[in-house]
């Protein structure tokens, strides 16, 4: 069977996959022989995305089945036949496309995208409308697909049917169930006190085994490797419950709360979600569903012992039956990935310690964090990708809002007023002159439309907006971000307010008087607002915020990253080699030539200015940004010395054609 992509350019054809209808498409002549009828399709979405009638942006976005035999359209002049028509079925639509750009991040597949996937690599490139994918890359873009995007329930099912992937955790869910049935029997006509079977049982160690792979692809696929998340696997063997287990989040089944996958007594399938001991007293901060209310159970995981029925059925707080016959492992793992995060975030509220390195987790539990760092350290976008995380979007969402203004993230903006968003966020950029009526509560001028005559009015500016519309809807969240909070002299922008940011829903008398009698003077400050602030710590100014506005906010490093330069997704791998080169040339100079009264950490320059499609988009941040930079640096002190980027003084003064040659050279060494 062939795997081809699908450069599908007519709005037509996207409306109709959208729809999951079949359609046809015509293609260029050089691949009409290899199509069979079974081969599957990728669809990759190019073309004018302004055009009328349609709401996409380029990438990838879904897969189907040719069930139709090309076609041939017509006969040219000359006779030679140069398009033909194929009838393609949709099996699988993302909700949103997957860019290009995203393969970039895949460091073990980035070469086989290169060399073997059209349009997402680049050596193979086409101007045909349908490519074939080879042997190499489809593995390869399998996982892409299933790895950079949300929505993939079904695809990893769909995959293993086209014979494309080979389904590991549902083989292993199937393995554990067939052990458990065989056991069946033999539990049942035991006393539920005597140990049915042992861990040294060969069939035992086969069920472990294939527990041991449900738990290494539950951890590769939801990317818990690094978060060093405790975990322990049983086949079952013990008193109770008598049946195989997997824990995630804990050690031992036997205290506190973890996200648990238990298996049906009878092979049947497995139960799994956010569960609690139910030996240990230990408070629970969630309450469990009653499954009896459930009867009959399809999935059965309690105790055939003497203990109270039902003990472990209801020991969870979302529980998921998925049954042997139709088992999804994409909805299986989609299940995980959100009872985890309810475990972090009750996790968060009574573990603080737990949560470091969970930006998440330190959001929730300071409500005001302030990420810092050099210049060009993504520190908005940063905050942006944690608001869309607190509102439960995805993170792609905040790309598609700053680059193409639409979006769940672009929806959920405060003052869009969108109904149907799980929260709200707005933006603001202090600067020197910013004050406490242009944040919290003033007054505001207008003219009488009639008389002419000025009018003043007390009203909520940002701040007190957002205040007041949480505190009337405690259910949903709400973000502020403040952009370069050290910029404007934060004791004067916030007054009073620093004890409403410390005691929460406690009232703060305010200069202003707004003319609703249930407020007057008074703001509050509900614990469902939250804040996010950046700051640059290469300003000096940094060093001056009052001790008691800095005791109100959680601070967090943000550092140039490499990892974000090798990722990114540059025309070519050479242009990528050059910008990580430049990037690790400036960082040097910087280094070899910092005052003892820096820190390193405070002024290195950002990854972000080293981000370029082309290389004249390179040169030019590197003429016009990392440059000047720099210069400012020497002149401040930051810099000593005689610092020199490859032959480009920094004390020197050059011109423009000498800054344009001296970079050339740092391209071709």
């Amino acid at each position: 069977m062939n795997v081809f992509i699908l450069n599908c350019r007519n709005p037509e054809p996207v409306n109709s996959v959208n729809q999951m209808q079949e359609f046809d498409f015509g293609g260029l002549t050089s691949e009409r022989n290899n199509i069979n009828i079974g081969d599957t399709v990728f669809f990759w979405f190019g073309g004018d995305q302004n055009m009328a009638s349609v709401t996409w942006s380029p990438g990838l976005k879904g897969f189907g089945k040719i069930i139709g035999s090309p076609v041939i359209e017509g006969v040219p002049e000359g006779g030679v036949v140069e398009h033909f028509k194929i009838k393609i079925k949709p099996l699988h639509i993302l909700p949103n496309t997957v860019p290009k750009r995203a393969s970039a991040t895949h460091k073990n597949l980035s070469t086989v995208f290169w060399d073997h996937v059209p349009l997402l690599g680049g050596r193979n490139t086409t101007n045909q409308a349908i490519k074939r994918i080879q042997a190499e890359g489809v593995g390869a873009i399998c996982k892409f697909y299933l790895e950079n995007s949300s929505g993939t329930e079904g695809a990893t099912k769909e995959f293993a049917e086209l014979g494309l992937i080979e389904d590991n955790i549902k083989d292993s869910v199937l393995s554990v169930c067939r052990f458990c049935e065989g056991y069946a029997t033999w539990r049942n006509e035991k006393d539920g006190r005597d140990r049915v079977y042992k861990t040294t049982d060969e069939k035992a160690q086969d069920c472990i085994k294939s527990l041991q792979i449900i738990k290494n692809l539950v951890f590769e696929k939801l990317h818990l490797s690094e978060q060093n998340l405790p975990h322990k696997i049983s086949a079952g063997e013990g008193y109770f419950p008598f049946v195989p287990w997997c824990l995630f989040g804990r050690t031992t089944a036997s205290a506190g709360f973890y996200v648990a996958v238990l298996f049906d007594h009878s092979g049947k399938g497995l139960l799994a979600g956010l569960a609690k001991s139910v030996t240990d007293p230990e408070y629970s901060p969630f309450e469990t569903q009653n499954r009896r209310d459930r009867q009959p159970l399809e999935i059965d995981v309690d105790s055939p012992s003497n203990k109270p029925k039902q003990m472990f059925n209801n020991a969870f707080y979302n529980p998921k039956e998925f049954k042997t016959a139709d088992f999804d492992s994409d909805k299986f793992i989609e299940h995980l990935r959100e009872s985890l995060k309810k475990f972090k975030e009750f996790l968060a509220e009574q573990n603080p310690e737990e949560i470091s390195g969970n930006l998440i987790g330190k959001l929730k539990l300071f409500r005001q964090l302030i990420l810092q760092g050099p210049p060009g350290t993504g520190k908005t976008y940063q905050a942006k990708r944690l608001a869309a995380q607190m509102l439960n979007i995805d993170e792609n969402s905040v790309r598609e809002e700053e680059e193409q203004s639409t979006g769940k993230f672009y929806d959920a903006y405060f003052s869009r007023k969108n109904e149907t968003a799980t929260g709200h966020w707005a933006i603001v950029q202090f600067h020197p002159s910013y004050n406490y009526e242009d944040f919290s509560r003033g007054m505001q001028i207008s003219v009488d439309p009639i008389t002419k005559n000025p009018q003043y009015e007390i009203i909520n500016k940002i701040f007190g907006e957002l205040a007041q519309e949480a505190c009337g809807n405690p259910d949903k969240k709400y973000i502020l971000i403040i952009d370069e909070m050290n910029r404007a002299n934060l004791s004067s922008v916030l007054g009073e307010l620093i004890y409403g940011l410390e005691y929460r829903g406690s009232a703060v008398e305010t200069p202003y008087e707004l003319p609703d009698a249930d407020i007057g003077r008074t703001m509050r400050i509900p614990k469902n607002l939250f804040i996010i602030g950046t700051m640059n710590t290469a300003d000096r100014s940094i060093g001056h915020i009052d001790y008691a506005v800095r005791r109100r906010f959680a601070f967090v490093q943000c550092l140039p990253d490499e990892e974000a330069i090798t990722s990114y997704d540059y025309e070519n791998q050479d242009s990528r080699d050059k910008a990580l080169g430049l990037f690790l040339k400036v960082k040097a100079a910087v280094s070899e030539n910092l005052s003892k009264e820096f820190s390193e950490d405070d002024i290195q320059i950002g990854h972000t200015y080293f981000l370029a499609k082309t290389k004249l988009e390179l040169k030019l941040k590197f003429i016009c940004q990392v440059y000047p930079l720099l210069k400012e640096y020497l002149k401040d002190g930051i810099l000593v010395g005689e610092p020199k980027i490859g032959g480009i003084s920094i004390l020197d003064t050059i011109t423009d054609d000498q800054l344009e040659n001296g970079f050339e050279e740092l391209w071709s060494n």
